[in-house]
């Protein structure tokens, strides 16, 4: 099958979860032996691997001029593909972008990310192009019920995308990410930090993601264990560190972004993943300290609880005083912490892997490509 896969977020330009998803679910398609063709912000065009080419729409920063050249971009394409897959909000105008049957993908609803994010209608309104632009939830409404079939990558999702647009959920299928693709040899470098560890994954500056909650919480955690907290993630830790006093900056160590071996090895010595978000439509970081054998400390929010499955490991979002106490109590807890790895790493062995997702989203193209495009909902 012919492939135009249309995606804001690829390789390099990755800023979260959506990014890797189409990374790893566009390698896997071609692995499957379909033709791939991506379509992302650029000007060069680059063969990835046998059957899958990344091909740039010229667009500068522009989402809106991303979104214009698409149209003629995917008619430019020969052969022309079967179908298009749209990974998120990548494209949004009001126009249909093909008449070639199109699946959508849907990682959270945007409304639910701009009222995480705590931003102001005012500051949202200087910011169109970003998901949190007040646009954007029409835009995204448009964009699912203009389209043939619609991917959840969660249940939740599934729910949020039927309650917010009206779109019936039988018309909504769910297909998660895939596990993580760790590499070989996972970088255990020791770290000169006071044990134990404990390990956030994630944008330092986004609010969705809860790091000042964490950084609440960790005075009480320090007080109470000889803990280091290890953050993992992009955005500038300076303004973090003027906010500690200088006894607790020492006890917190920045990584920024670190290559995929390195991560793998930051899992594989903590002692606790704390994920302490306002949102998430799937909860991947909660997926891949699982898939380690780590306990986890996380929100009672979004998908997370369909990942986790254990009210044990979750504290309400917002409450820095539950989040240090139930950090607290599993750091000295060795024989809850350790029988809770086991639990997680069974678990997360379990999820799927990106192979298999592939295999489902083929079930979806095929579905579409035999019955043709439809009418709008």
């Amino acid at each position: 099958m012919r492939i135009a896969f249309v995606t804001i977020e690829y390789p390099p330009n990755i800023r979260g979860g959506a990014g890797e998803h189409a990374e790893k679910l566009t390698a896997a398609l071609a692995r499957r032996g379909h033709e791939v063709t991506v379509l992302t912000p650029g000007d060069q065009t680059t063969v990835i691997a046998p059957r899958l080419i990344v091909r740039g729409v010229p667009s500068g920063t522009s989402v809106l001029r991303f979104w214009s050249g698409l149209r003629n971009a995917i008619e430019a394409l020969e052969p022309h593909p079967d179908v298009v897959h749209v990974n998120g909000l990548s494209y949004g105008y009001a126009r249909r972008l093909t008449n070639l049957p199109m699946v959508l993908t849907v990682h959270h609803c945007v409304r639910d990310a701009a009222r995480a994010s705590g931003m102001s209608l005012l500051r949202r309104a200087a910011m169109p192009g970003s998901e949190e632009g007040p646009l954007m939830s029409a835009i995204e409404r448009r964009a699912v019920r203009g389209s043939d079939k619609v991917i959840a990558i969660s249940r939740f999702t599934k729910g949020r995308i039927a309650a917010l647009y009206g779109v019936p959920l039988d018309t909504i299928d769910v297909v998660p990410n895939g596990r993580a693709s760790w590499p070989s040899v996972a970088d255990t470098s020791p770290l000169d930090i006071s044990r134990p560890m404990i390990l956030f994954v994630g944008r330092l500056d986004d609010r969705r993601k809860g790091f000042d909650v964490l950084l609440k919480a960790f005075p009480q955690v320090a007080e109470a264990t000889d803990a280091t907290l290890i953050a993992v993630g992009r955005g500038d830790p300076a303004g973090w560190m003027r906010a500690l006093s200088s006894s607790l900056s020492s006890r917190i160590k920045f990584m920024g972004f670190i290559p995929p071996e390195r991560l793998a090895g930051l899992y594989l010595q903590a002692e606790l993943c704390i994920v302490p978000s306002r949102m998430e439509g799937y909860g991947l970081t909660v997926a891949e300290a699982m898939q380690a054998g780590r306990a986890v400390v996380a929100s009672n929010v979004g998908a997370i609880p369909e990942i986790l499955r254990d009210e044990s490991q979750m504290v309400e979002p917002d409450n820095s005083g539950q989040l240090a106490q139930r950090i607290i109590g599993l750091l000295e807890d060795n024989a809850a912490r350790r029988a809770l790895e086991l639990r997680n790493k069974k678990i997360g062995e379990a999820l799927p892997t990106w192979d298999e997702v592939a295999a489902a989203t083929e079930e979806i193209y095929s579905s579409i490509v035999q019955s043709g495009p439809q009418v709008r909902r």
